[in-house]
């Protein structure tokens, strides 16, 4: 059906424009071969006209015709005027006079007066030009007459094929003529083919591009006016699908993000479900136990509180921690950033943590540049230097911790944090700043971390600006990396 109309279209446009060149290179041809034929005519009759007139001429002076006859006999031989006749009549009586070649009488159709001098009428007739059939030949006619109309001459010629041919236009104009049709055939021809294809091209775009949006394109369009505009066609349908697709995206990243912060919510509700039940469960035993025995000694009633104690600080630490992820994550637009000298704060922390003997039997060492100034919150970086400072006095089993600045750029500074000791297993890395992720869950929960240290860590660089990541030490133990920024020069 494509190609079927595609080819009625151009069928179509071609004998539209073939039709109208045809009517104008006809009728210029025709109006060329009249204008042409009246050309040959009126030189023909300027010729005769001059002869008459010179023959006048004479004669009225008194010449030889006869001599002046002869000579233009030799003189129009082998042209069309080669069989031309001449009769010289009294313009009065109408008498003939002299001539060349044999005489010619007035037709009968023409009536003298009584005088014998053709009437007025009669003069008109046969003073203009005609065509004459007598004794079986054509004659071509030309009258004069003199201006006193004394004398009266008449010029007759055989209209053979001499005078024909002078009077015919030539053939090669209607050889010009043709071949000028045959070359507006053509080009009607290949315009109509170029425009019916590029219609042919777009209308196959359209349809397919309203059946299938996701078909691939081409761009086999010309290098014209109508090429332009169906790339341009090309162009706006591409930006909307293109702009369609963003949107279908966005909108898919958006409902994978809600699906993602309701699943993190349900794995959170669940953690936090998970991580209160055991030691709610742990204080409600040992609350029942003390219950049930009123008569236990006061050493064991002693331990049980001291046991149940212990759990509820744990319940307060995991509370504390819960409202700082929270704080961090929602709200990290609110928290107040100021410079600060970092050396300082490290130094200050290392020394709390020191004195308090939070990290037992293991080293802290820095290594910082002399007023390391960056942008942060003095009470969110402490919490995470003694949450870095707990996971490794917890879990390393190392004797050393060290903190230094590595590298230095306009914008920001970059630290390591780092213990030597065992590290963690290669698959627990990706999951280290996971809530409530704990690589040894038994041990982890004797030593009454939350599960909430390392991922409060990374909210809060992400929160002033940094960035953080984690590895294990090829000389053994767990290392992390920052970076904070820099106030702005």
């Amino acid at each position: 059906m494509a190609l079927k109309r595609k080819f009625n279209l151009q069928v179509r446009l071609f004998l539209t424009l073939v039709s109208l060149l045809w009517v104008v290179v006809i009728t210029m041809g025709i109006l060329l071969y009249s204008h042409e034929r009246n050309s040959r005519r009126e030189m023909l009759t300027q010729q005769l006209d001059v002869f008459n007139s010179v023959l006048l001429s004479h004669y009225s002076k008194g010449d030889d015709m006869k001599q002046y006859l002869d000579y233009m006999e030799g003189y129009f031989a082998g042209t069309p005027l080669d069989d031309m006749m001449v009769a010289v009549y009294d313009g009065r009586t109408g008498k003939y006079i002299d001539g060349s070649g044999y005489k010619i009488d007035i037709p009968d159709a023409y009536d003298l007066n009584n005088d014998g001098v053709v009437t007025g009428s009669d003069m008109e007739k046969i003073t203009v030009d005609s065509v004459m059939f007598d004794k079986d030949d054509f004659f071509y006619y030309r009258s004069y007459n003199s201006a006193d109309s004394s004398l009266f001459v008449r010029t007759i010629m055989p209209y053979n094929v001499s005078v024909s041919h002078a009077l015919t236009t030539d053939a090669f104009m209607w050889l010009i003529i043709f071949v000028m049709l045959i070359a507006m055939t053509i080009i009607a021809y290949l315009t109509t083919r170029h425009v019916s294809r590029n219609i042919s091209l777009l209308r196959d775009f359209v349809t397919r591009a309203a059946n299938d949006r996701d078909f691939i394109t081409f761009n086999e369009f010309p290098d014209d006016e109508l090429g332009d505009i169906t790339r341009q066609v090309v162009h706006i349908y591409n930006a909307r699908n293109a702009a369609v697709a963003a949107r279908e995206h966005e909108h898919n990243m958006a409902l994978h993000a809600i699906e993602e912060r309701a699943k993190l919510k349900r794995q959170l509700t669940n953690n936090i479900s998970h991580e209160l039940k055991t030691p709610v469960g742990i204080v409600k035993g040992y609350i029942d136990t003390v219950l049930e025995e009123p008569g236990m000694d006061d050493n064991a009633r002693t331990h049980f509180l001291t046991k149940a104690q212990a759990q509820v600080n744990r319940l307060c630490d995991l509370l504390a921690d819960l409202s700082t992820m929270t704080r961090l994550e929602e709200s990290s637009s609110s928290v107040a950033i100021e410079p600060l000298d970092f050396s300082e704060l490290v130094s200050n922390t290392i020394e709390e943590v020191e004195t308090s003997g939070m990290a037992g039997n293991m080293k802290l060492s820095m290594a910082m540049p002399f007023e390391c100034i960056v942008m942060g919150n003095r009470s969110l970086l402490s919490a995470m230097l003694l949450n870095l400072i707990k996971n490794s006095t917890f879990y390393s089993r190392g004797t050393e911790i060290v903190i230094k600045c590595i590298d230095t750029s306009d914008h920001y500074y970059s630290f390591v944090f780092y213990d030597d000791g065992v590290g963690v297993p290669p698959e627990s890395l990706s999951h280290l700043f996971e809530r409530f992720y704990r690589v040894d869950t038994g041990r982890s929960r004797r030593t009454g971390g939350t599960g909430l240290g390392l991922p409060i860590v990374k909210s809060t660089i992400n929160a002033l600006g940094g960035s953080i990541s984690v590895a294990n030490r090829e000389s053994g133990g767990l290392q992390f990396t920052f970076t904070l920024r820099r106030p702005k020069k």
